[in-house]
């Protein structure tokens, strides 16, 4: 089997499955020996629900009242045109600063921050019916669960749960940071937005004052969409682990063909899951490769040191947003294939024709590992794949450095 390996910034080469397990056991033992508080799958749940509701990505359940889903509607277009409000004048400001280099890399990052977090609310609610029917099945299988399958789900959420908190944590945080740099910095505003109408008047300042502070808020809620859509990979992640116990015990063709059918629903579930994040996902990772660029750019140039704050815990932020898809996404790779070795595993030997002839089709089904991609724009997201993004990151970083410095 070809070696793997994970390059990052000219470090030395690593295995790719021994990276890995040191990951998964630092997600599996250290986080999960760190937790003083069991963290329960509902609690994990209703935690990220919480997270992004200022941005209405989470759709109503099915059963919704025509009321909450008008009052989601109408959340949401208000939502979305605080963002829009505050994204079109700092496209403006890029424009107005462009000769600029400190303030123009300045106000692309907080304009990629911005964007992003819009772009992510419109494909959210494009995918709304697929999001819809993924968390409600979700939420039926943790009300179902019997006590085996409670305790492989435990252990996903005490893997991940404090890693999730963190980032959506250190998101408002970081937010909360640059809505509050009026007060430590010389500026009337948080960011470098630039209006074609006059703001002199302290009514129109204190109303774009609070339209940019909502909207910064609101991106901070942008990074925990990210964590949204890993919950929906790690839960897929243990319905294939699931499954693969339950294969490697497989005795009889009425067993088997159970399990097919199994197989063939949780495919047809990973590939709405798939369809529902990708999309997700390309604008996490093309915008933020935008903010990391420019916000290094103001870590090495002359700027306050509350600054230099803000954009240290930025960049933090950006990095871990993208390692929240490449850790599930990885591990989906694994679990899928997993279901084929499972059965290979399973005691065979001996057993009918017909029988052996379903194994077949099971290998066949799981020779193709599921990914996260999109064909022809976003490779296969896994460890390697974030290996490289940061890679090109500082590359990235390092000739617009030097263009700058000319």
């Amino acid at each position: 089997m070809p070696r793997t390996v994970v390059r990052i910034c000219g470090w030395s080469s690593v295995d790719y499955r021994e990276q890995k397990s040191k990951i998964d056991e630092f997600g599996g033992k250290e986080i999960g020996s760190a937790m003083r508080l069991k963290v329960t799958p509902e609690a994990a749940l209703n935690f990220t629900k919480i997270s992004v509701r200022t941005i209405c990505s989470w759709p109503p359940p099915p059963d919704a009242t025509k009321l909450q889903i008008i009052l989601f509607e109408v959340f949401w277009w208000i939502s979305h045109l605080f963002l829009v409000l505050l994204a079109l004048p700092l496209m403006l400001a890029v424009y107005e600063y462009r000769r600029n280099p400190s303030i123009l890399t300045k106000t692309l990052c907080e304009v990629s921050a911005i964007a992003q977090t819009a772009i992510k609310m419109a494909i959210c609610r494009g995918q709304y019916n697929r999001f819809q029917v993924l968390f409600s099945e979700m939420e039926t299988f943790l009300k179902h669960a019997n006590s085996h399958e409670r305790t492989v789900l435990q252990r996903y959420v005490d893997k991940v749960a404090i890693f999730h908190a963190f980032i959506t944590i250190s998101a408002y945080l970081t937010a909360f940071a640059f809505a509050c740099g009026p007060l430590v910095l010389s500026q009337p505003f948080p960011s470098e937005a630039t209006y074609p109408f006059p703001i002199d008047s302290r009514f129109v300042k204190i109303i774009l004052l609070v339209l940019q502070e909502v909207a910064i808020i609101q991106a901070g809620a942008g990074v925990a969409v990210d964590c949204q859509a890993a919950v929906l990979i790690w839960f897929t992640v243990a319905r294939f682990e699931l499954l693969a116990l339950k294969m490697k015990k497989v005795e009889s063709e009425h067993e088997l063909y159970g399990y097919l059918l199994e197989h063939q629903k949780l495919l047809k579930y990973a590939n709405e899951m798939r369809l529902a994040v990708r999309f997700v996902a390309f604008a996490a990772i093309a915008l933020t490769t935008v903010g990391v660029t420019c916000g290094g750019l103001q870590l090495i140039s002359h700027q306050p040191l509350s600054v230099k704050g803000q954009f240290c815990i930025l960049i933090l932020t950006a990095a871990l947003e993208l390692f929240a898809y490449a850790w599930p996404a990885d591990n989906l790779i694994s679990a899928s294939e997993s279901i084929g070795r499972a059965a290979y595993n399973s005691p065979w030997i001996g057993k009918s024709s017909k029988m052996l002839t379903s194994l077949l089709i099971l290998f066949r089904r799981s020779n193709e590992p599921l990914v996260i991609s999109i064909n022809g724009i976003v490779p296969a997201v896994s460890l390697n794949f974030y290996g490289d993004f940061l890679s090109s990151a500082f590359a990235y970083f390092t000739t617009l450095r030097v263009l700058v410095g000319e």
